[in-house]
């Protein structure tokens, strides 16, 4: 957390359960669902793939997610300008990220 707060100060970055799945959720009812149910602060559909076939293969990984919307009809950014600025934002923070693992 500390590598990718020092990468970009704008961003907002939090730490806890993110939810993942088979099914794209845009439904507020279904994210609130999700929420109470798994105590969970986001829902993603690839973290799950990418831990299991590292797991299976006794390799450690980490999953950094970038969110560009809240599930809820509120994004205020077009797709186009979110993966932009996340794009930047997670070369800064992987760099910084190998730089902290460098330091161990």
């Amino acid at each position: 957390k500390t590598a990718v707060s020092e990468a970009h100060t704008k961003t907002n970055v939090h730490e806890g359960v993110i939810a993942t799945g088979d099914t794209f959720v845009s439904d507020k009812n279904k994210k609130n669902e999700i929420r109470e149910t798994f105590n969970a602060m986001a829902v993603e559909m690839e973290g799950c793939a990418i831990a299991q076939v590292a797991n299976a293969n006794k390799v450690p990984c980490i999953i950094i997610r970038a969110l560009s919307d809240l599930a809820d009809g509120s994004a205020t950014k077009s797709l186009e300008v979110f993966e932009t600025e996340m794009a930047e934002f997670s070369a800064s923070a992987i760099k910084t990220l190998l730089r902290h693992l460098r330091e161990v």
